[in-house]
């Protein structure tokens, strides 16, 4: 099938052509698309919780508590560009229950400290602890676009983690999920 989904809120039209191998037309078909802007009725704005995103306070617990009732009412987490150009400091993952939009140019960075290359502890279930955002089960549809996930790990260990206890820092752990689009996002230093 074909799905035609507009890029910003509102309505947007184009066509479809179909052509064949020697680029001669076969069907050209109208299509018209509609996005809903988000807003306080389909998303949760962490800026209401508390985050701070000036790269100095650890903005975990808050967004965890935003991502929480995101996920609690149904709608989208709303992640904003900080002001001034920082990026939101957090210590440890933050657990995400569906789709999670960034929102601002440059795109809102969420940046681990301390990441330490340390494996996650045996027997331990869920993410490692460099992970960035975490995200178990899924609702159909659930996007993840417009954030720079940052895993504050420049250097990455050098030596393969598969055969070493060695780890590294994860940008987006997904664990037990389909149709999850992960779309328009810049991943580093992970």
């Amino acid at each position: 099938g074909l799905v035609w989904t507009p890029n910003a809120a509102g309505t947007l039209s184009g066509t479809v052509t179909l052509e064949d191998s020697t680029g001669t037309t076969l069907l050209a078909l109208p299509v018209t698309g509609s996005s809903a802007a988000l807003d306080a009725t389909n998303s949760v704005d962490a800026a209401a919780y508390g985050v701070k995103g000036d790269g100095v306070t650890d903005d975990t617990v808050a967004l965890q508590a935003a991502a929480n009732a995101a996920g609690s009412a149904g709608k989208v987490l709303l992640i904003p560009q900080p002001p001034g150009g920082a990026h939101y400091k957090l210590t440890g993952y933050v657990a995400v229950y569906g789709s999670v939009v960034g929102v601002g140019t440059p795109r809102p960075e969420l940046r681990m400290y301390g990441a330490t290359g340390a494996d996650i502890a045996a027997g331990q279930l869920g993410p490692g602890p460099q992970t960035v955002l975490y995200y178990k089960g899924n609702t159909s549809g659930t996007v993840i676009t417009g954030l720079h996930l940052n895993g504050g790990a420049p250097n990455p260990p050098t030596v393969n983690p598969y055969n070493t206890p060695v780890e590294h820092s994860t940008g987006l752990e997904l664990q037990s999920v389909s149709n999850v689009f992960v779309e328009n996002n810049l991943i580093e230093n992970t």
